[in-house]
């Protein structure tokens, strides 16, 4: 019987009626079966991939019974047998590797590759009998076949055990016989050198050479995983890619969810931005959604945002899987999914609360750059959500030691960024790692914690004064942004560093025709001794601002000054370019007693919301226009219309940026806001004195309305913001 079934496996011929009579037969026989024979049973029907549950339990019970006659041959092909049948018994398999221990010296290479092999299948990690594979394995490693050396690679990696002599050899083999290799051997080799993070340059270009020149011959798992590997050891082939990129495409039906995912992943990992692909991975992804897991919809997610790729109907169909999966979310899966939302800038307010849930009550496991991308894609994205803020900052404290400048001066920027200005602890445990790691810190990193610890109004944990020196010799390396949010913040420092902003006033006359309107503006107001020189170089853009600003509601004047608008990207002048436009309009400037009033207002409402008087006056009255902090307005209106005999129109009210009452609503105003040039997630709806104006406008409107007739209005609307300096 054992030799039928042999030649049945050997001819690869699965007649199930004469399977079927043989496996009854032989599981009543089998403890009679000489070893040999028994070997050779199992191999054929693993090989024939055939499963019958008697015959398997007669096998397991017999070679449990005789495993100490076995050679090392017959145990290698055994565990061999077990693992392509997936027949999991812990006690047996423990007593075939015991047995194989002391014989592997015995073992020829297909052996040795056999029990490796099986090992990884089955996900039995032996460290002892691993290690001698691995040093047998060496020495006999040139009489090793193409297939051994891909299947011994993969094994050691499936079981993540590292044995460089053994890699080496491998490696070494290999790339003598590169040209032998189909393309599974090439998959699982590159796949192995990745997972175990293992960067052999000759071998990899090797394998890249073979890989474009076989291409036609992948299959999608190939692609998937030839992709993932290359992405993992940072190695760009261009003609590679584009070879798998070819076959992807033909090939993309077939492909499992997880190959669509690591393929995406793959590219945009090495910053291949290869439209048709990426446009027919989407179509297949939505399509196909209910089928990835957690990692899959926040490899989707990531890849498109690497390469900022808008795809609308992914990203909310990603989303609305996402919602319903985020509880198996693992903490990277969650910081990399509200990343590329940042990045893509789409505020989904479904999956951002889903996240920022799901994230506080897991902020614990979060690593320091899992915490410092989420603190910034909520910044980036305006999205405050304090409980998750708290669970950041009390977990940044815990772990601040283990953060790199770029975290370190990201989170703070996000704190800053959001207005979470109280978090002491924070800021204390911040300020100290970053003067233990100044030295590291680039220009960005630089300008973005000098701006934030400005804007929380920290100014005593010595952070500012320690990192000017730095900021000193790394000043060329600003770009002019860096420049511009640097020299505010020393400027708004209560002991101001001449030195340092002597310094860089010198750098910006250097690059003075380099600097975009926005940083013009806020350099104007950093009391820098270039200032004449700065407005000078402001002026023509607030000049053409006030020149092209509208007087009437036709298309073509419109259309021009929104042009303008998205062509120099300016959020706003500052204060002293705001004078000047205002200036250029014929604005005049309110009384004294205007501005008293106001200031008591928009005191009693910073007050009316926590903060104390004393802080109020501090934090809303600063006069710092890039302090991104609670921002007020103060307005008073009184029109009269003409050819009524009603009384005048008039009116006052304070409103705060960011929040919008049921009293306003911009859909229905006459006045109409404008998308930030600076960033499409918000419009001027969201300003305080857009609302003033607004809300101003639509009373007279009213009034005229009620009239039935044609009337004109005359009268005026003042207004006073808290952030602008009188």
């Amino acid at each position: 019987m054992s030799n039928t079934f042999w030649a049945l496996a050997t001819l690869a011929c699965v007649n199930n009626p004469l399977l079927d009579a043989l496996a009854g037969r032989a599981a009543a026989t089998l403890p009679a079966f000489p070893v040999q024979e028994l070997v050779n049973t199992s191999w054929a029907v693993a090989r024939l991939m055939y499963y019958h549950g008697p015959l398997q339990k007669a096998i397991q019970e017999a070679v449990c019974l005789k495993v100490y006659q076995y050679r090392a041959r017959d145990l290698a092909n055994t565990a061999w047998s077990f693992a392509r049948l997936k027949m999991m018994d812990s006690q047996l398999l423990a007593s075939i590797t015991a047995h194989a221990l002391p014989k592997i010296q015995q073992c020829l290479p297909q052996e040795l590759s056999n029990l490796a092999w099986a090992m990884a299948t089955l996900q039995i990690l032996d460290s002892t009998l691993m290690d001698a594979i691995a040093a047998e394995a060496t020495q006999k490693v040139v009489g090793f076949s193409v297939q051994n050396l891909a299947n011994t690679a993969w094994a050691f990696a499936t079981l993540g055990v590292v044995n460089r002599p053994l890699v080496e050899a491998i490696s070494a083999e290999t790339l003598k016989r590169i040209s032998q290799f189909e393309p599974q051997a090439l998959t699982n080799t590159v796949w192995s050198l990745a997972t175990l993070g293992v960067s052999d340059v000759p071998l990899l270009e090797a394998i890249a050479t073979q890989a474009r020149h076989k291409a036609e011959m992948y299959c999608p798992q190939d692609i998937g995983n030839t992709s993932w590997a290359f992405a993992k050891l940072s190695y760009l082939d261009e003609q590679l890619f584009e070879a798998l990129a070819v076959e992807a495409l033909k090939k993309l039906g077939q492909f499992i969810a997880q190959e669509v995912t690591n393929t995406a992943w793959a590219f945009a990992t090495l910053g291949i931005c290869h439209i048709p692909l990426m446009d027919a991975i989407a179509t297949e992804s939505v399509s196909r959604m209910d089928e990835c897991d957690p990692q899959g919809l926040s490899n989707l997610s990531w890849a498109f945002a690497t390469l900022s790729i808008q795809n609308s109907n992914l990203m909310a169909t990603i989303s609305s899987h996402a919602i319903a999966k985020i509880q198996k979310f693992s903490p990277q899966n969650l910081g990399n999914t509200v990343w590329a939302l940042a990045k893509l800038s789409i505020q989904d307010f479904q999956i951002l609360h889903a996240i920022a849930a799901c994230s506080t009550l897991r902020m614990a496991e979060f690593r320091p750059q899992e915490m410092s991308n989420t603190a910034w894609a909520l910044a980036k994205l305006g999205f405050r959500h304090s409980p998750l803020m708290d669970a950041l900052a009390t977990e940044v404290v815990k772990d601040v030691k283990e953060l790199n400048p770029h975290d370190l001066s990201g989170t703070v920027w996000s704190f800053a960024t959001l207005s979470y200005t109280e978090h002491t602890p924070l800021l204390q445990a911040i300020s100290g790692a970053s003067l233990q790691l100044l030295g590291q810190f680039n220009s960005q990193d630089l300008a973005n914690t000098a701006w934030s610890f400005a804007t929380c109004r920290f100014m005593d944990s010595g952070i500012m004064g320690s990192q000017s020196s730095e900021v000193l010799v790394k000043l060329p390396e600003f770009a002019p942004q860096g420049l511009a949010t640097t020299a505010w913040a020393y400027s708004a420092f209560n002991k101001k560093d001449r030195i340092l902003l002597d310094a860089i006033s010198k750098e910006v006359m250097q690059r003075l025709y380099e600097i975009e309107p926005q940083s013009l503006g806020i350099l104007a107001d950093a009391q820098l001794g270039c200032q004449p020189q700065l407005e000078q170089a402001l002026r023509p853009f607030a000049q053409r601002f006030a020149d092209l600003m509208p007087r009437g509601l036709d298309d073509s004047t419109m259309t021009t000054f929104m042009q303008l608008v998205r062509e120099i990207r300016v959020d706003n002048f500052g204060a002293w370019g705001t004078r000047h436009v205002f200036q250029q309009m014929g604005l005049a400037s309110p009384t004294q007693d205007f501005l008293d009033r106001a200031q008591g207002e928009i005191l009693k409402a910073g007050a009316a919301v926590g903060a104390d008087e004393g802080d109020a006056r501090q934090g809303v009255l600063s006069g710092a226009a890039l302090v991104h902090r609670r921002v007020f307005s103060y307005g008073e209106y009184e029109f009269e219309v003409r050819g009524s005999q009603g009384h005048a129109l008039t009116g006052a009210m304070v409103k705060e940026n960011g929040r919008r009452d049921r009293s306003f609503d911009p859909r229905s105003s006459m006045l109409k806001p404008l998308t930030s040039p600076i960033s499409g997630l918000v419009d001027r709806s969201l300003c305080s004195e857009f609302q003033l104006l607004a809300i101003a406008l639509d009373a007279a409107k009213g009034a005229v309305g009620r009239l039935r007739r044609a009337c004109p209005v005359c009268g005026f609307c003042a207004n006073a913001k808290s952030t602008c300096p009188r």
